[in-house]
């Protein structure tokens, strides 16, 4: 009985119970860490109070974070507090979740899959415990998650009702140029029906749109200045305990050219590229190991110890799902994403703390979900031919 019960109910016991483990982790992460205004949130608070009395005002930075500023925004005009914002993002975060067990369904059919692999997302507590913090990440990844599921349902229903929150998430942080560039290039090579010749013309104008964006985007971010110091992770050198113990997380900057200060972020990035090539490469590529293994040598061997046991087992069933069944089309929203947030910010600053990891890793999940349900089926045939 209980199990017929479990199988015509399945989808309600599963949000029962991703409910129940959300309310759990929340309550102890709430208790733990509160309400959390750290060094980047003033800047969030002060540009959504200067909206409130000045709506047109725009600041040459903070209008990068326009979404998650109008969301605070929001919650002080109907006068809530900075504590009332953390329980807002709590919530939102909760329901971000909900709909990541959603998407998963979409994609594998399956809700036992579903809500074994939103239980492991949820596992993460770094999932859970940033939404106490004034900052934008939790907000952005649990838009991430509902863009994820607009996208999903326009990509197998061909329904467009919920694109624009799409057009939303792009706005709430400055790597949401991943999100606009990944599903333009998925809608003109999918959805429309241009021919070749078109397609080489559009791929010619994203690049032009990317270069476009990215100037506009990186002008108030002083990139190379993080280049010259050789730190593989944000500001690391202030803390020379850190780098005594693990030097490799500064690389010496012997030798380098320096491109001019007139010139804009961009094309300053691009000069230093070309005239620092190996200097450069050495800090891509350390960059990219620790922000896409979500590691850092300075963090408790249990925390990095477990981001290991996560990751690679996750990274090895994508692999194993390209491999069985190649690229499909929604893969040029889904990889794109990881691919070009893993390229931005390993391309410009990794952050100390982890948390520019945390919008990519419902996607990882997600991927990771379809890997392990292709691998369940091919070991399933295996299996029956040799009965």
């Amino acid at each position: 009985m209980p199990i017929i019960l479990w199988k015509r109910y399945q989808g309600i016991f599963s949000i029962i119970l991703i409910t129940l483990v959300y309310i759990i982790l929340s309550y102890i992460s709430y208790t733990k860490y509160g309400v959390k205004v750290v060094s980047d949130s003033p800047r969030y608070i002060e540009y959504a109070q200067e909206l409130l009395s000045q709506p047109f005002y725009w600041h040459k930075h903070q209008s990068k974070y326009l979404g998650y500023v109008l969301f605070l925004m929001f919650l002080f005009k109907g006068g809530l507090s900075v504590k009332s914002v953390i329980i807002v993002q709590y919530i939102v975060t909760y329901l971000s979740i909900i709909i990541f067990y959603k998407s998963i369904n979409i994609v594998l059919k399956s809700k036992s899959i579903s809500l074994a692999f939103t239980i492991l997302y949820l596992c993460n507590f770094e999932v859970i415990y940033w939404n106490s913090y004034i900052l934008c990440e939790s907000f952005y990844t649990a838009f991430i998650i509902f863009s994820l599921y607009a996208f999903l349902i326009y990509h197998y229903e061909d329904k467009k009702i919920l694109l624009p929150i799409i057009l939303f998430t792009i706005i709430i942080k400055p790597t949401g140029i991943a999100i606009l560039l990944s599903f333009l290039l998925y809608v003109f090579l999918v959805k429309s029906n241009l021919s070749n010749n078109r397609k080489t013309m559009f791929f010619v104008i994203l690049f032009i749109l990317f270069v476009i964006l990215s100037r506009i985007y990186l002008r108030s971010f002083n990139v190379i200045s993080e280049y010259v110091r050789g730190e593989v992770v944000y500001a690391v050198s202030i803390y020379k305990s850190i780098i005594q113990q693990f030097p490799y997380l500064v690389i010496e900057n012997k030798n380098i050219k320096i491109p001019p200060e007139h010139l804009l972020t961009f094309d300053r990035i691009i000069l230093f590229i070309v005239e620092n090539p190996i200097y450069w490469l050495k800090l891509f590529f350390r960059k990219l190991f620790f922000y896409i293994l979500h590691i850092r040598p300075y963090w408790s061997n249990f925390h990095n110890i477990n981001s290991l046991i996560v990751l690679l087992p996750c990274y090895a069933l994508i692999i194993f799902r390209l491999i069985k069944v190649g690229v499909n089309r929604k893969d040029i929203v889904l990889i794109g994403l990881i691919f070009l947030n893993s390229l931005i910010v390993s391309c410009t600053i990794v952050d100390w703390d982890g948390r520019f990891f945390m919008p990519i890793y419902p996607i990882i999940i997600l991927c990771t979900a379809e890997g392990y349900s292709i691998l369940k089926e091919n070991i399933t045939v295996f299996i029956k031919e040799r009965i």
